[in-house]
């Protein structure tokens, strides 16, 4: 087995790789329950007491979708139900990896702070986006519509990014010739990290279409300095460190007999000299 291995800053318990029904549980409801907050707030059901305590006032909200379908019992404009399609995707696609991709034990403690973490991320969105000093809303210019179309499209690659991914590598991980090895291929092949890079994207483009450039902007800058300076050198410091003890089907090696995880990760960086984003970092 991997050593375990939980750096400060780190969410999650690396190496520990265990089923954690009461964490994955915790993990899947609190995300689960993400998407019904945003809709309050984009509602305007909640939240005018913070704004306004501000000093800013709320956003009147535009004209309601209209679809001739059950989404126009949302009461939502178009802008604002794109919004909410953000928060439901960020959710779903959290859920899929403490159910499907995530090898690790998801301890309680992470499950509290990964959903906490994610939902605040999402409601600072959202109430910028209602405040009326600070939405993209109204802003038909050239600027503002670009910002839009910019943040929807960052948001879709990102999130398909980071999904596809991580499946990639859960398909590999899945086989047992494959234990002990570095996943080299697919979303790989671009970035060593490429599923962090994809976060970046996506949560980038949330911002972008909910309040404009500059928080768009500074979205980025935050998270790309986050990954860069504590994301990636946690994750390759593990990497590097890491001893993989070789399993077969019908018998496991004598501890002697071990695959360096560590010498491949090493090789790995030569070969893919991206970390987050290829040609960017």
């Amino acid at each position: 087995m991997s050593e375990s291995h939980k750096d400060k800053g780190d969410f999650i318990l690396r190496g520990v790789k265990k089923p954690s029904p009461l964490g994955t549980t915790l993990l899947v409801g609190l995300r689960a329950l993400d998407p019904f907050l945003q809709y309050a707030i984009l509602g305007r059901r909640i939240a005018a007491h913070l704004i306004h305590r501000s000093g800013g006032s709320i956003a009147q909200p535009n004209a309601s979708l209209i679809t001739n379908t059950i989404l126009d019992r949302l009461e939502l404009s178009p802008h604002a139900f794109i919004l909410l399609s953000m928060s439901v995707g960020s959710s779903l696609k959290q859920i899929i990896w403490a159910t499907f991709t995530s090898q690790e034990t998801i301890p309680v403690s992470s499950a509290i702070a990964i959903s906490v973490y994610n939902t605040l991320l999402n409601s600072i969105n959202t109430l910028l986006f209602v405040c009326e000093q600070t939405s993209l809303q109204d802003n038909h210019t050239y600027s503002g519509r670009s910002g839009l179309f910019l943040g929807i499209g960052l948001y879709t690659v990102g999130i398909i990014a980071e999904l596809t991914a991580e499946i990639q590598r859960k398909v590999f991980k899945q086989s047992p010739a494959n234990n002990g090895k570095v996943y080299e291929g697919g979303m790989f092949t671009l970035a060593r990290h490429i599923n962090y890079g994809g976060y970046i994207l996506w949560r980038s483009g949330f911002a972008l279409a909910s309040a404009g450039w500059i928080f768009g902007l500074l979205s980025w800058a935050f998270f790309f300095y986050d990954f860069a300076m504590r994301g990636v050198p946690v994750l390759d410091k593990y990497c590097q460190g890491r001893v993989s003890h070789v399993k077969s089907l019908k018998e496991v090696l004598p501890t002697d007999v071990t695959a360096q995880y560590g010498q491949q990760w090493i090789e790995f960086k030569k070969k893919v000299p991206y970390a987050l984003i290829p040609i960017v970092y």
